[in-house]
Order: structure tokens, then C-alpha cells, then sequence
């Protein structure tokens, strides 16, 4: 795989650590819990000392803002950025973490998608913010698709299910129960947004099932919280 945990138990993209212009990472349990407000030296944990920790108050919707534009209490679940030194963070506990880049632009996207966010289109509105403000051809955008709940644990009733296609939803034939995939579903979005496949990574684990690395709401309430992020560096 081309995933590696460093040894503040984030996770990255061995493609992405390649870029020495970018920070990005997905938080796992041996980083510590990332509830709002985030620990004072959290950027330093994503090895981003120099940067500002910007975060929304999330509450599963398709808003997506302009960094610049956000302040402690702005609502919304997806922010973008062509700007250094500025760290985009989305705090998960099973929902979906999304990462966008645009190398040709230099510009970024972090994008928190519970089952409403996706609902909504989240992830697509995200790639057309991203059009509209910094020029971002989605032909040429990567997206990584971080830790969160799979689809064996994540059962939903019928009012959830009618809000998506039937190629992301599981049923248990004879139980009557169905189950979402999270991430074929934010897949699906991503590609009909015009991202080609090969763009598209998954990191495959499951935030139910791996008590040992992540937190997860759904198998405890009372759960912690993960932190995905994404940033620019001033490498001028």
C-alpha cells in the first residue's frame, strides 16, 4: 500500500510526501483525540508548526467556505485554500474525511461528509468551489479518501437509503436491512464531478472495525475525534 503511519500516528499518502510544498494527514487514535477546540499544538502534530489551524463548526451540511472566511463558530463542512501556511482540518469520528489537491493551481480542499454531507453532494460542491475560485481543471484534481465507517457496520434505515443510488447501498436479503457504503458513494460523486478514477485513493480502513487505530461514534458515543488536514507551505 501507499500508506504510511508516521511515528505521531498520522496517516499520509506516500505520493503526497513526496510534494515538499504540501502537508496533509488523516489523525488515527495514537495521535490523540482532536475534539474542537483542537489541542493548541496541533499543527505541530501534523508537522506543520508555522502554519494556522483553521476549522468550521461542523454541522452536516454541503457549505463549503473560503478559509480566509472562516472564524471561530463559522458553520460549514468544507473548506479550500491557495494560500501557504494555512491548515485546513475536518475533525471525523466515522464520517468521511476528504483531501483535495490541485498541483497546477496550488490549491487544496478539506471536505467532512457524514451521510447528509453526501447526501448533499458535498464532495462535488467542494471540486466546484474549487473551479470557481483558484481556476481548478477537475480533470486534473487527486482526492484521497480518508478513514471511516465501511460499509459492513454501517447500518441505515429507509429514509436514509432513499437519498442515494442503489450501487452504494447494501442489502441484507431476508433481514430487511441495508447498509451505505460511504465511500463508493463519495467516489461515485467524485468521478461524476469529472475527477478520473486513477485520481481517486482510498485508505480502506474502517473506523468501526479498527478500535485499535481510530475512534468511532458508532461504536461508542461518546467517541473521540480524528483530524484530517491539508495545507499549503510558503516555500517562496
Amino acid at each position: 500500500m501507499s500508506w504510511d503511519l508516521d511515528k505521531s500516528g498520522v496517516l499520509h499518502w506516500a505520493p503526497w510526501q513526496e510534494l515538499p510544498w504540501l502537508v496533509h494527514g488523516f489523525s488515527t487514535r495514537q495521535a490523540g483525540d482532536f475534539q474542537r477546540p483542537e489541542p493548541a499544538d496541533t499543527p505541530q502534530r501534523f508537522g506543520a508548526p508555522d502554519f494556522e489551524l483553521i476549522t468550521l463548526h461542523q454541522t452536516h451540511s454541503d457549505i463549503v467556505r473560503a478559509a480566509f472566511a472562516a472564524s471561530a463558530g463559522t458553520e460549514g463542512d468544507g473548506l479550500v485554500t491557495d494560500q501557504p501556511l494555512e491548515l485546513l482540518g475536518v475533525r471525523t469520528a466515522d464520517c468521511l474525511p476528504l483531501l483535495l489537491l490541485d498541483r497546477k493551481n496550488r490549491a487544496v480542499a478539506a471536505v467532512h461528509a457524514g451521510w447528509r454531507g453526501t447526501a448533499a453532494s458535498i464532495a462535488a460542491l467542494a471540486v466546484e468551489r474549487m473551479e470557481h475560485d483558484f481556476n481548478t481543471q477537475p480533470s486534473q484534481l487527486e482526492a484521497l479518501i480518508g478513514p471511516c465507517i465501511g460499509s459492513s457496520h454501517y447500518e441505515i434505515g429507509p429514509e436514509v437509503a432513499e437519498h442515494f443510488p442503489p450501487e452504494v447501498i447494501r442489502e441484507v436479503q431476508g433481514k430487511a436491512r441495508s447498509f451505505l457504503d460511504l465511500t463508493a458513494a463519495n467516489h461515485l460523486q467524485l468521478r461524476d464531478a469529472g475527477l478520473p478514477a486513477r485520481a481517486i485513493h482510498t485508505s480502506k480502513l474502517c473506523t468501526f472495525a479498527r478500535e485499535d487505530w481510530f475512534y468511532s461514534y458508532r461504536r461508542s458515543a461518546d467517541a473521540a475525534r480524528m483530524l484530517a488536514v491539508i495545507g499549503l507551505r510558503d516555500n517562496s
